[in-house]
């Protein structure tokens, strides 16, 4: 017998989604507007604060119904779009890394401008500083998983390209990054390593879900559009969107490697930045 949907918990995940969304752009754009560091900085962390508040409420209602069996087989199913995810990450890594004389000029001042705020992140509080790292990829995670399947209704294949642009965009920084901040490959790999092992596969993780989710929802659109026959509108958006919703339960594990990879960026890697030297 199929079960019921659970109303309240599809629109408490989507409602703990979106909240993470807003809470970042809205934010976001407020700290822009302000002329002062100092109240820019505030702004940021209670960004992050808010963000790592919701990404742990969702986290918590969906891994209530998750078991390691679900985690396991939505790994298996889901390899080829992890395998996508992971190209576009680095083929955005191999792009910044070639581009990364040419466009030096250009970005220079980007990464000055991060590299104070780095330096104004390091004289807050070591919880702060932690919730502030964690709530920010936790948003890039939810961006990743959750917007594409909003999207893919409108025109075709937009929402299903914002998973993969993101891994782009991301790979494209990490490969322009060490030209940028004056260190070597090896140096910067070192660097990175300590919570890069947990942080990069979360967000490969999150962007294949993101891909999935998308790729379900414009599906579901057209068979509710165009309901194959004998089958109901409804009934033909369900069977469709399902394996896509399914897929959000991976933030049971998504989350819990960003919080570890936080605590490690806050705690290991960025002593290991001050040893090398950056």
């Amino acid at each position: 017998m199929e079960r019921r949907i659970n109303w309240i918990r599809v629109f408490l995940i989507l409602g703990l989604a979106i909240a993470v969304v807003s809470v970042r752009f809205l934010l976001s754009m407020v700290s822009m507007t302000s002329e002062s560091s100092d109240v820019m900085m505030t702004i940021l962390v209670k960004r992050g604060f808010l963000e790592s508040f919701f990404a742990l409420l969702l986290w918590a209602v969906i891994a209530q119904n998750t078991t390691r069996k679900d985690i396991k087989t939505l790994i298996i199913d889901l390899k080829p779009y992890i395998t996508i995810a992971a190209l576009f990450l680095v083929a955005g890594i191999i792009t910044g890394a070639l581009l990364q004389d040419t466009l030096r000029g250009l970005l220079q001042s980007l990464f000055e401008d991060m590299a104070r705020q780095a330096e104004e992140i390091e004289s807050i509080p070591v919880y702060q500083q932690i919730f502030f790292i964690f709530g920010n990829n936790a948003g890039v995670a939810v961006l990743c998983s959750f917007v594409p399947g909003i999207f893919s209704a409108l025109p075709p294949w937009i929402g299903a390209l914002i998973s993969p642009l993101i891994m782009l965009f991301n790979g494209f920084v990490i490969g322009v990054a060490p030209a940028m901040i004056g260190m070597s490959w090896s140096h910067f790999v070192i660097a990175i390593l300590p919570h890069g092992v947990f942080e990069l596969p979360a967000l490969v993780l999150a962007s294949a879900v993101g891909i999935k989710f998308g790729l379900s929802v414009l599906k579901a659109t057209i068979g509710f559009v165009f309901p194959p026959y004998g089958v109901s509108r409804d009934e033909a958006f369900l069977r469709e969107v399902k394996p896509g919703w399914k897929c959000l339960k991976l933030f049971a594990v998504i989350i819990p490697l960003l919080v570890v990879a936080g605590i490690i960026e806050i705690v290991v890697s960025v002593r290991v930045t001050e040893f090398l030297g950056m």
